[in-house]
Order: C-alpha cells, then structure tokens, then sequence
C-alpha cells in the first residue's frame, strides 16, 4: 500500500498515540454525557460547550506537539493549531447536533451527518489556518478537510455504534488518526 520511510512511521505511530490520549483525555473531561464537565454542569447547550472547549483542547495539543516534534520549519506560527481545533470543533459538533438529527434519526445516515458536518467545519477551520495564519506549511493543505471528513464519518460510525461509551473512545481516536494520519504523510505533505 504505502512505502512509508522510518521517519514517516514515527510520526504515524506518535499521531495515533497522541490522537488516542488526546481523545481520550478531553472526552473523560469534557464532550460526552459522562464527562467530568457534564457531571458538574449537567447538559445544557453552556456546558456542552464548556465539554467541547475542554475536548477540542486536548485533541489540538495532542497534535500540537506531534507536529511541532516534527516539523520545525512551522513551529512560529503553530500554536493556532490549538484554538483552530477549539473553534473547528465547537462549530461542527453544536451545528450537527441542532441540523442533523433534524434530516435523519437513522443511525447510519446520522452517523454520516454528523461525520460530515463535524470533520468538515474541524477540517476547514485548520484549513483556514494553513492558508492564511501558515500554522502548518504543506503542499497541499485542501486535502485536510476531505481527511478529516473521512476519519469523522469513521469515528461517528463506530461512535454511535457503540452508544458512544467511554471505552469506544480510543476505537474512534485510532481511526482518526490513521486516517489523518496517513492523509498527512501520503497527500497533505507538511514540509
């Protein structure tokens, strides 16, 4: 399939570790109904948000520090990579949430809609910041957004599927990653 050099798997390796602990981490504080942050604030749409703050942040410096280990060269301007992945995420998780179930309550078509919404606002946002803000240099930086896309729909399949138990958390963190991961160093390219 892929001829991936030393290099290359390391990064993969260390973005679907990172992917697993972030995801994890951030959705046992915050961004499911058995967070921390639902417990002590309960499930209105302020402490959704609050949740999604506290996920958004974890996934984005969990990858922060992935690519800032290995690719110097953006280093200047990466640190946007955290609040892109906080406002990326706020946007595609609250505007799926009040739009999709509103087209369908089927599983599979909501898991899709919800894969669609969510990895395409979190994927165009960190696009955004690609080409205008230079967090992450890559030849092609559009290509985000459809890897995004791609590893949310996964993740929301496998999430719903699961009722999106806690434990089903590092399934949907490693798709992510392999996904992204692998859209990073095949097509995306940073330099």
């Amino acid at each position: 399939m892929f001829n991936l050099s030393a290099t290359s798997r390391r990064f993969l390796l260390e973005w679907v570790i990172a992917s697993i602990v972030g995801f994890t981490v951030g959705s046992l504080i915050g961004a499911t109904d058995f967070s921390l942050i639902s417990g002590l604030l309960g499930s209105s749409l302020p402490a959704r948000i609050v949740g999604d703050v506290f996920f958004s942040t974890s996934i984005g410096l969990a990858q922060y520090w992935i690519f800032r280990r290995h690719y110097p060269q953006s280093q200047s301007r990466l640190i946007w990579w955290i609040p892109l992945s906080i406002i990326g995420f706020i946007l595609g998780a609250r505007l799926a949430t009040a739009v999709v179930p509103r087209i369908t309550i089927d599983e599979v078509p909501l898991s899709i809609g919800f894969g669609i919404v969510l990895g395409g606002f979190f994927g165009t946002v960190h696009w955004v910041g690609m080409q205008f803000l230079g967090t992450l240099k890559a030849k092609r930086p559009i290509l985000w957004i459809p890897a995004c896309i791609v590893a949310w729909i996964i993740a929301e399949l496998i999430g719903f599927g699961l009722d999106f138990n806690q434990l089903g958390v590092p399934l949907l963190a490693l798709a992510i990653g392999i996904v992204t991961g692998i859209s990073l160093i095949a097509w995306i390219q940073p330099e």
